[in-house]
């Protein structure tokens, strides 16, 4: 009787061990998807972060560029600016000048 009753208790035992040792498989399975799938979405946010970083490099390119381009052009207007000052004046100056010669062609044909 005692004999059995070691042999009941040995099976009740191996019987709890074969279930911890399953619960145990069937958490490091968890563990095993859940870092997967945490890795998973650090790929993803790293990926993103060098998508973004690269949008930025580009970004701060094109404005510098774009900077670049609109100090060039007010440059480029002042420059413009100063040139029809000087034509304008110019072409009073000759405006002059023939209003004057004219004066004089019209005070020959007179005379």
């Amino acid at each position: 009787e005692e004999r059995r009753m070691g042999t009941e208790t040995a099976r009740k035992e191996r019987i709890v061990l074969e279930r911890e040792k399953e619960e145990i498989v069937r958490n490091k399975e968890q563990l095993r998807r859940e870092r997967e799938t945490t890795e998973l979405q650090m790929k993803r946010s790293r990926e993103s972060q060098a998508r973004q970083a690269e949008l930025v490099n580009r970004l701060q390119a094109k404005l510098v560029k774009y900077r670049d381009d609109a100090v060039e052009g007010g440059e480029l207007v002042e420059q413009l600016t100063v040139q029809a000052r000087s034509d304008n004046q110019t072409i009073r100056d000759m405006q002059g000048k023939v209003e004057e010669q004219q004066q004089q062609l019209q005070t020959q044909q007179v005379r």
